[in-house]
């Protein structure tokens, strides 16, 4: 039940998501993403992994088949993992899509930090996350530059996955 509720969340957002923008193009990526961007925090006992799968092979929920324009069809998507054992997982039930990027949070953030001295980093990031129609921002650490530093630079459509806190 919860993976069916997460999928519609998550389907109906996408399909919005261009409607919304264009009507407020007068706001920069970063406000529009905090005014109008999707954040879940979600308890730790609910998965996320299978709305995420069907999001990829663009299987509308309630559906056995590909019924509505699959944004894994029409753009670049972008998941932010929050570790090598994340990632493992996503490469095993996603499988290659040519598609399909993936960015590690600790890249951007070493980025951030070494821009100083180093610009390469965050222009790859920022390419990245330019190109990206769809980025999904997996178990984001409680760091606010690092995330609006996402904000900021993600040109498409960006929703953040978080876990909750005292739920058991």
């Amino acid at each position: 039940m919860t993976n069916e509720i997460m999928s519609s969340l998550l389907c109906e957002y996408i399909k919005e998501w261009r409607v919304q923008r264009e009507e407020n193009l007068d706001l920069n990526n970063q406000m529009f993403h905090r005014r109008y961007g999707l954040v879940i925090q979600l308890p730790n006992s609910w998965s996320y992994m299978n709305a995420i799968v069907r999001i990829m092979q663009g299987v509308e929920p309630g559906s056995q088949e590909s019924e509505w324009p699959s944004i894994s069809e029409t753009g670049k998507i972008l998941i932010i993992f929050p570790s090598t054992a994340m990632y493992r997982t996503l490469d095993k039930e996603i499988g290659e899509m040519s598609n399909l990027d993936y960015l590690s949070w600790q890249e951007i953030y070493t980025g951030m930090q070494m821009a100083s001295n180093d610009v390469r980093y965050m222009q790859r990031t920022k390419i990245i996350l330019g190109k990206a129609q769809l980025t999904l921002f997996l178990e984001p650490p409680p760091l606010p530059e690092l995330i609006d530093q996402v904000r900021g630079l993600t040109g498409g459509c960006l929703i953040v996955l978080s876990r909750g806190n005292g739920d058991g």
